[in-house]
């Protein structure tokens, strides 16, 4: 028995994560992946006595990043020296990440896996958002259109501001304003 290394090809799921930020905001988008990764993040090898668990974002910028996955395009993605075990590590739990993946992205393009609450609503609302940014565009926003004058009665040459009112503008006028 040969100890050939492993090795993944992980072009599909790469090019499906290729939109997404971060591992959270793929999981906004498709809850069932963060079931997925959830349980990926949990899982031990023989052998592995460490009680940390590895980091969801690093896990989701090497199956963003790597077209195989295999010990040496792990350690040329990651920006931090790991230890040869973590990184082993790392290798193991993306090459398992990617397979559930790929399992996932066929399950949805079959129709067989559920759509997120927020993609089901864009799907239903897509047919009206037409009307809507239409109708959006059409509105202007409601701005009160009144003013309430104020009076400050000038006297000459004390520099004060204020506008003049005609003699026949009374108080009750400037009450009724207010």
């Amino acid at each position: 028995m040969s100890n050939t290394p492993k090795t993944h090809n992980n072009t599909r799921v790469r090019a499906f994560l290729a939109g997404y930020v971060s591992m959270q905001e793929l999981c906004e988008d498709y809850p069932p992946i963060d079931d997925i990764i959830s349980g990926i993040l949990e899982l031990k090898t023989e052998g592995v006595t460490s009680t940390r668990t590895l980091s969801r974002q690093v896990l989701f910028h090497i199956l963003q990043q790597c077209r195989t996955i295999d010990l040496s395009s792990v350690k040329g993605t990651t920006r931090v020296p790991y230890a040869y075990t973590t990184l082993a590590a790392y290798a193991a739990l993306a090459r398992v990440a990617s397979k559930a993946v790929e399992r996932f992205t066929d399950a949805l393009a079959e129709g067989k896996a559920a759509l997120s609450l927020g993609r089901a609503r864009a799907a239903l609302d897509a047919p009206y958002a037409d009307e809507l940014a239409v109708a959006v565009a059409a509105s202007s926003p409601w701005k009160p259109d009144f003013k309430i004058p104020t009076y400050i009665k000038g006297l000459e040459g004390d520099g004060s501001t204020g506008l003049p009112l005609s003699e026949n503008f009374g108080l009750a006028h400037l009450l009724e304003l207010a």
